[in-house]
């Protein structure tokens, strides 16, 4: 004893923690916990014991929370039945210990004190015994699952406040990828039909096909439409595709309408350069001699002697004289000191020209960002139409759905109900989460860094009522507990943020 006082002492001097006192402190079924830690250190074993405790009575002798009132929300399916199939374990090994043999009921006691952290009261002790079968005879028993089934879930309870029919059904991935390539292909043949109308769609399609090849645009469109509440949001915000075109325009300062062929003939014109000093130069670097140095400048005359509408073709080439492919401008040997010995303001002359290019290019990608943003989202608009479309028919929801109409319907949106007076359809939202929260006590949500905000935005509404309005209890403790590792997100493709 003495030995181990004397590693606690040195442990608390180097500023070292037991884990196990960690994991203790973040399972205590009376707070509200936050837990960031790294893989390996026990998350889903302190995800268990919370669950365990809060099943338990207190050491104060209140009664634990019935299994249905605790809601764990995981990432996946796997990780949902790793955690039930954990606490059932533990539960099922309590149920068969005989609390009146000395041997298991020092062992149970003693699991129990682990557990805790305290030594285990009595009704403690009875109650653990029996816990597992009040989880199997509780209806629906302990709801661990993810964030998608606990969405069906709640939809399926209030399909009409959702705007659903209540036999709605839902999309496997594979279901809901044909439809939108369905009508990813709807709207790229409506396209080709209209093509010589030269209608906003055909032009946008052409566009982006003559910059993209099948396989990158189909996937630039399957990622915009797999965003849709974002696309929505946007184009309602700024008034449609054009809306959002003029606020790209505006914030790269440009004009709107521009295109990339009317800037290159701008920086192709007879007296947007000093065509004088460029030819000096030119005769410089030929007198020179370098081989390098003749090749830009055989280049650089070509360019200047054909007529500046022919110099559109040449103008890549011609670029490539002045800047690298990093986009700076060129410096060892551009010109070579013999050159400059010719002629000293010949590296002055290429470097203005080759600053004056680098402005264009710039310009050249802004106008292209903003027209092929726009394009886009024309075309993406289109085809969330029709994917929209094809799912009404069916009367069915992919997972996304399931996700958004439960965030709106928390949120305060609901449907069907014009009929009543506007005081009756402001109360629906507020008796929905009062529906829900009272059946929650405790929320406990797994893999948080994977988590999304539309996700959160679900569990901030379930976590805020604990506290406020009707949901508010005084005789009942509820609490919210989380658990994640910001180094284990995989998720930012969904826009997981941790």
């Amino acid at each position: 004893m003495v030995e181990n006082a004397r590693h606690k002492t040195e442990e608390a001097q180097e500023g070292v923690i037991d884990p196990n006192l960690r994991q203790n402190a973040a399972s205590n079924p009376d707070e509200s916990v936050w837990v960031g830690a790294s893989a390996g250190t026990g998350k889903t074993k302190v995800l268990t014991d919370r669950v365990l405790r809060i099943l338990l009575p207190r050491a104060d002798g209140r009664p634990g929370s019935p299994p249905n009132r605790i809601l764990c929300l995981t990432f996946t399916k796997a990780a949902a039945n790793e955690m039930a199939l954990r606490i059932n374990e533990i539960l099922g090994k309590w149920a068969v210990m005989d609390i009146d043999h000395e041997e298991d009921k020092k062992s149970l006691r003693t699991q129990l004190s682990m557990l805790t952290g305290t030594s285990p009261s009595e009704e403690q002790i009875k109650t653990a015994q029996r816990l597992f079968a009040d989880v199997v005879d509780c209806p629906g028993g302990l709801q661990i699952m993810t964030i998608h089934s606990f969405c069906q879930s709640v939809l399926g309870r209030f399909p009409i406040e959702a705007g659903l029919s209540p036999n709605f059904k839902i999309m496997e991935d594979g279901q809901a990828a044909q439809i939108m390539e369905r009508a990813i292909l709807s709207v790229l043949s409506k396209s080709q039909q209209d093509d010589h109308s030269g209608s906003p769609i055909a032009q946008a399609v052409s566009h982006i096909v003559s910059t993209h090849d099948e396989e990158r645009f189909t996937k630039l469109l399957s990622a915009l439409c797999s965003e849709r509440r974002q696309l929505k949001d946007l184009l309602e915000r700024f008034n449609g595709a054009q809306g959002v075109y003029a606020a790209i325009c505006a914030h790269y300062d440009i004009a709107q309408n521009l295109s990339e062929e009317g800037v290159i003939a701008g920086l192709c014109a007879d007296g947007s350069y000093d065509e004088r000093a460029f030819r000096q130069a030119i005769d410089a670097m030929m007198e020179a001699g370098g081989k390098t140095e003749v090749k830009s400048a055989g280049v650089m005359i070509a360019w200047l002697n054909v007529p500046e509408h022919e110099r559109q073709a040449l103008f890549d080439e011609y670029k490539k004289v002045y800047i690298t492919d990093k986009g700076t401008v060129r410096q060892q040997g551009f010109p070579t000191k013999k050159a400059v010995e010719i002629m000293p303001s010949c590296r002055d002359v290429l470097v203005a020209e080759a600053e004056r290019l680098i402005a264009g290019d710039e310009m050249l990608k802004r106008i292209k960002s903003a027209s092929l943003t726009r394009d886009l989202l024309l075309i993406g608009s289109e085809v969330l139409e029709c994917y929209e479309a094809e799912k009404h028919k069916t009367g069915m929801l992919d997972f996304d759905d399931l996700v958004l109409r439960t965030m709106a319907l928390l949120g305060g949106q609901t449907y069907s109900f014009e009929h009543l007076s506007n005081n009756a359809v402001q109360d629906i939202p507020s008796w929905i989460m009062y529906k829900l929260d009272q059946g929650l006590d405790h929320i406990l949500v797994d893999e948080a860094q994977d988590t999304n905000p539309e996700q959160w935005r679900i569990i901030e509404a379930l976590c805020d009522d604990f506290f406020n309005g009707l949901s508010a209890r005084d005789d009942v403790l509820r609490t919210s507990f989380t658990v994640g590792d910001i180094k284990q997100s995989i998720y930012s493709f969904q826009r997981a943020a941790p």
